[in-house]
């Protein structure tokens, strides 16, 4: 592959996890399958936001929302996503054991 690709897989790879990774979105692909009321329910937040947010995710295949009956399913990219992050915590949580000294004071 040419650098030019490379660069731009890496920026869309970035682009994914942090669309993801953001607090509510994350809640949101924990929860699929479900609903969009349940996830309004749950995130505590109006329609709006929560469109805006399964919007986002849509857009880099995170989820496939069924917009005229409300239901939302996860993609293979969600289950990637989700395993990247698990594995993540695994690899970080020592590190970040080790940082909680500095941290908390």
């Amino acid at each position: 592959m040419s650098d030019d690709l490379d660069n731009l897989i890496e920026q869309i790879a970035i682009s994914v996890m942090y669309e993801a990774t953001k607090n509510k979105n994350f809640q949101i692909l924990q929860m699929l399958p479900t609903n969009v009321e349940d996830i309004i329910k749950h995130l505590e937040i109006t329609k709006v936001p929560v469109t805006n947010r399964l919007n986002a995710l849509e857009k880099f295949d995170l989820l496939k929302w069924y917009k005229g009956i409300g239901l939302v399913f996860p993609t293979e990219m969600t289950g990637v996503v989700l395993t990247l992050v698990e594995r993540m915590e695994k690899i970080v949580k020592p590190e970040i054991s080790k940082m909680l000294p500095k941290l908390i004071t």
